[in-house]
């Protein structure tokens, strides 16, 4: 109830469904466990983790117009199945980027943290892994809880068997445009009856922690 003039109600909640692992038509999955939950800051989708052996990422479809009767309601539509390879086996924890466009999960067990990009339609696609002891990275043993900054730039996680707390700096920047372009074979605004065209440019460069990849 947010209805600040009634006091007496203001604040109280009303239950209105639930949905469980392995029940209804098609069957959710994905909530084995279930370890925490996210909504999108458009409102159109929830997204719930699950530890156990059926676990992963659920996404459900929300209902967000107000004018609705069914406003706020969910309606089940895929999970992420949780592989090794995914960092969902055990996903205790889940965090959207404040730009809505990414989904971060920890996972204890396996001492890890995702990175999903939150597709069209809210599906999550799959980007890299990071994992304690791995490429550097460090205090992320036994991976539990998760923050995001306000200006997006760094996402933190605790490991719980570190006594840690892990910083991570998340690339916003573009890369710099390569600063030649040039044609090899042809001129620039004349006509020519080459059908081959050969062109080359510099590297370009780029100023964030990613870097390129070619």
């Amino acid at each position: 109830d947010t209805d600040s003039s009634q006091p007496t109600l203001f604040g109280r909640l009303t239950y209105m469904e639930s949905y469980a692992n392995g029940v209804g038509t098609p069957a959710v999955t994905g909530l084995e466990e279930a370890s925490s939950v996210e909504v999108s800051r458009d409102g159109a989708h929830v997204y719930v983790t699950g530890r156990g052996g059926d676990g992963g990422v659920a996404l459900f479809a929300r209902d967000s117009d107000d004018s609705s009767p069914d406003f706020g309601k969910l309606t089940f539509g895929s999970t992420i199945a949780a592989t090794p390879g995914n960092g969902l086996v055990d996903v205790i924890d889940s965090k959207l980027s404040v730009d809505g466009t990414i989904l971060f999960t920890t996972s204890f067990n396996t001492s890890t943290l995702s990175v999903f990009r939150r597709a069209a339609g809210g599906t999550l696609q799959f980007i890299e892994m990071k994992e304690d002891a791995i490429g550097g990275v460090d205090g992320l043993f036994g991976a539990r809880r998760l923050a995001v900054s306000s200006d997006d730039r760094h996402i933190y996680a605790t490991g719980n068997f570190d006594d840690a707390l892990a910083i991570f700096v998340r690339d916003l920047d573009a890369p710099n445009n390569p600063v030649s372009l040039e044609s090899t074979s042809h001129v620039v605004d004349a006509w020519s009856g080459n059908p081959i065209i050969s062109v080359q440019w510099s590297g370009a460069s780029d100023q964030g922690h990613a870097g390129l990849a070619g």
